[in-house]
């Protein structure tokens, strides 16, 4: 996996794409021989807008490390791209010219609600784009299966979520500025197995828990939104129902005891 999350850096990277490809490659190649692995995974995630000269750099970019790649035989490349690349056009990932020169997509359908978002919500809403969330997991995934085959998008599902404090004690209210956090679906575990008050609420439109509790130091609500095995198994659905390349997940360590669990049907 080669991450970029500088924008800065990014764009200096892309401004001779076709060099940087081969001093990536130059680099990676001998690892990839010492060690026995035959994908390589590019995740190089821009936080702006992208131009659309930076789009078409991105791809020069990702056609040369292919090239460079399938010099070696049983080799694939992959591609990791925001679920919005799919419906916004000024993401880096320019999906339609770089589907023919990668094997998988890997659709991080998560960060749908962030640490520093104005309101509480869900990582990855599974429904309820345009009315709980402006955007949500199976639109993301419709979108993606009208641009590219099907077998090529793998959903990335995630093994957390985030908490904030808020005045309000409602669902989705606006976040105190500075708050917000992540919350792993281990510690959500033990914060419901260790706070008598807690209560884990399923939305059933999300499909993700929400808990809400007061802190009764500053007398500010804590809210925390987080995945569990119903989310699980929701994600699971949505690629079997489409026929999905797989699932990744992110990040392993931030499971609990049961968030996985639902992964062994799908296995089989």
């Amino acid at each position: 996996m080669i991450f970029g999350g500088d924008d800065e850096k990014i764009t200096a990277m892309l401004n001779e794409p076709e060099i940087s490809a081969q001093n990536l490659m130059s680099d990676i190649s001998p690892l990839m021989d010492e060690y026995g692995f035959t994908d390589l995974n590019l995740d190089i995630e821009q936080v702006g807008d992208a131009s659309p000269s930076a789009r078409l750099k991105y791809t020069r970019f990702v056609k040369k490390v292919g090239d460079i790649l399938r010099e070696k035989e049983d080799t694939t490349l992959s591609v990791c791209v925001y679920a919005s690349s799919f419906v916004k056009e000024t993401n880096l990932v320019d999906i339609i010219n770089v589907e023919p020169l990668v094997d998988k997509f890997i659709v991080m359908a998560y960060d749908y609600h962030s640490i520093g978002s104005s309101v509480t919500g869900a990582v990855a809403p599974g429904e309820g784009g345009g009315a709980t969330s402006e955007f949500d997991v199976l639109t993301s995934i419709k979108a993606g299966r009208n641009m590219v085959p099907s077998e090529k998008i793998v959903l990335g599902i995630p093994l957390y979520g985030y908490e904030w404090e808020t005045i309000r004690n409602t669902p989705r209210s606006a976040t105190i500025p500075g708050t917000g956090m992540t919350i792993s679906n281990r510690r959500a575990e033990e914060l419901l197995g260790s706070c008598a008050t807690c209560s884990a609420v399923f939305d059933e439109t999300d499909k993700e828990n929400y808990i809400i509790y007061k802190n009764d130091q500053t007398g500010n609500y804590h809210q925390a939104f987080f995945p569990d095995s119903k989310s699980t198994g929701y994600k699971i659905k949505i690629a079997r129902d489409y026929k999905l390349g797989g699932l990744a997940l992110w990040a392993l360590g931030y499971e609990g005891n049961s968030i996985l669990e639902p992964l062994s049907a799908y296995l089989d």
